[in-house]
């Protein structure tokens, strides 16, 4: 008989339909395809995907699922009562951040059978068998689960050094469909080189799932697994995954030499950097990183104040940031910033024109960066989430409430609908018109394109950069119209 799972990769979002390479589904399949398991990971966007998962469950073991919070939990639940109506003896685990966070209130929901909690490779695997063999499941660590009724929670799973792993089997999936034409590259495809991170950001739930523990692979590994990427799958950049890759200098310093020596010749963009570890960075390293591809870093900035950004434990000054944004001009390494308002017992039109403030103080030092305004929504299993809660967040009672949950949604009570939509028109509007992406995009163009494009951002590029420069952003009568430009110009390109 064929040894035979299905995962299911869900939609992020309503309105979203991130195409990326579904990383946490081939982790946890790394150890059963090398034991000759049939995998078959069913994505969300495939062509009768209901279908399609109703015939690979078949004779499957199990079915696994992996979500965030939001839409993810949505799309997913759908899947799975599909699946338990059409075989209700068939086991459904899921895993991800939302179950291990709240495993609890996950496995209320009856089409719910298994968590998985934190790192999945090792724990999924041996489930997997203990399903198949008919075993008990009292021994296996870091998965919780009903028995009799009654909700059972296994000890924690010690977390692991990554480079004991496998490598990733990107080839259980159909890679063309997640290889991205992205700002970096023709064909971009996203990867992981670490795990986990020791900081202690308030907002982030990142410490409840991996208790602050990290782990990063080796240089010689990740050189090894993206030579591999770009020979048989012909990349030409890469986004990394990371929470925080450059926690250690001497390791980027060690991964750009043999990025060089090697010749791997590829884009890194997306790369996740804190201000507080980059400002230190010598001069070297910043010169290494340029020549090893790295293109474009994200940075939490945060805020633009140093009150705020110690009642968030971010460990990070605003001289910090400064300098980041200092160095990335020098050595030409684009930055993409993100700012957020609306924190517990934080007053809001103060947080607002402070980030304004010091996004314009940043941007008259590198024009080149993007930057984000972000309403801050409570996650849960950060600090900030209790205290939320205590400022009179209604935090949702079961999945059902969760997968409505969505960060362009009104989560808070002490947010208003005027900062949602200020938020929205600063990334959409003003902040590409004040940058240079939009400029770049145009400029691609051509014929009769790109005289309209040329001469629509003549006119929206000065009517921003006159209600920036006098800090007016009320009757956006000019956003609503840039809204519609942009809703027909998609509409004619469908037609």
């Amino acid at each position: 008989m064929t040894k035979k799972i299905t995962l299911y990769n869900p939609k992020t979002g309503e309105l979203r339909d991130y195409h990326g390479a579904p990383i946490g589904l081939i982790a946890i399949s790394r150890f059963l395809y090398k034991d000759n398991y049939q995998i078959d990971i069913v994505e969300h966007f495939e062509k009768g995907v209901e279908q399609k998962i109703i015939s690979s469950c078949k004779n499957s073991t199990c079915l696994g699922i992996t979500c965030m919070t939001g839409y993810q939990i949505k799309d997913s639940l759908k899947i799975a009562k599909i699946i338990k109506k059409k075989y209700p003896s068939l086991p459904i685990i899921w895993g991800g951040w939302h179950p291990s966070i709240l495993p609890e209130q996950t496995l209320e929901n009856p089409y719910v059978d298994f968590v998985v909690r934190g790192q999945g490779d090792i724990t999924f695997t041996e489930l997997v068998h203990a399903i198949e063999k008919k075993e008990t499941f009292e021994n296996i660590k870091g998965i919780s689960y009903k028995r009799k009724g009654k909700m059972i929670h296994n000890p924690d799973r010690e977390f692991i050094d990554i480079n004991s792993l496998p490598p990733l089997p990107y080839e259980l999936l159909n890679l063309e469909t997640h290889i991205l034409n992205s700002e970096f590259g023709a064909r971009t495809i996203n990867y992981y080189a670490s795990q986990g991170c020791p900081y202690r950001c308030g907002f982030c739930a990142d410490p409840q799932v991996y208790r602050r523990k990290y782990t990063m692979l080796s240089p010689e590994r990740i050189v090894s697994d993206l030579s591999h990427l770009k020979k048989k799958y012909k990349v030409d950049s890469i986004i990394f995954a990371d929470s925080n890759f450059f926690i250690s200098e001497q390791h980027t310093k060690d991964f750009c030499k043999l990025c060089i020596k090697s010749k791997l010749n590829l884009k890194f963009g997306q790369v996740d950097g804190r201000s507080n570890i980059l400002a230190r960075y010598s001069d070297e390293t910043w010169l290494l990183m340029k020549k090893a591809g790295f293109v474009n870093i994200l940075n939490g900035t945060e805020s633009g104040s140093q009150k705020i950004l110690d009642f968030i434990n971010k460990d990070a000054t605003i001289e910090d940031t400064i300098k980041l944004v200092k160095q990335s001009k020098k050595y030409g390494i684009t930055l993409v910033c993100s700012t957020f308002i609306g924190l517990p017992t934080q007053n809001i039109k103060k947080e607002f024109n402070t980030n304004v403030m010091f996004i314009d103080k940043l941007m008259k030092i590198n024009n080149n960066n993007t930057y984000y305004l972000l309403t801050y929504t409570p996650y849960p299993g950060s600090p900030l989430y209790n205290l939320s809660i205590q400022q009179g967040f209604k935090p949702p009672k079961n999945l059902e409430q969760w997968s409505e949950f969505e960060l362009h949604k009104i989560t808070t009570p002490w947010v208003t609908k005027k900062y949602v939509n200020l938020g929205e028109q600063f990334d959409l509007y003003y902040f590409p018109f004040l940058g240079n992406q939009l400029r770049q995009i145009v400029n691609h163009y051509s014929g009769i394109k790109k005289i309209i494009g040329k001469i629509a951002f003549f006119i929206f590029s000065n009517i921003v950069k006159i209600r920036w420069k006098f800090k007016f952003f009320d009757i956006p009568l000019d956003y609503a119209l840039f809204k519609f430009l942009i809703f027909m110009k998609d509409k004619l390109a469908k037609t």
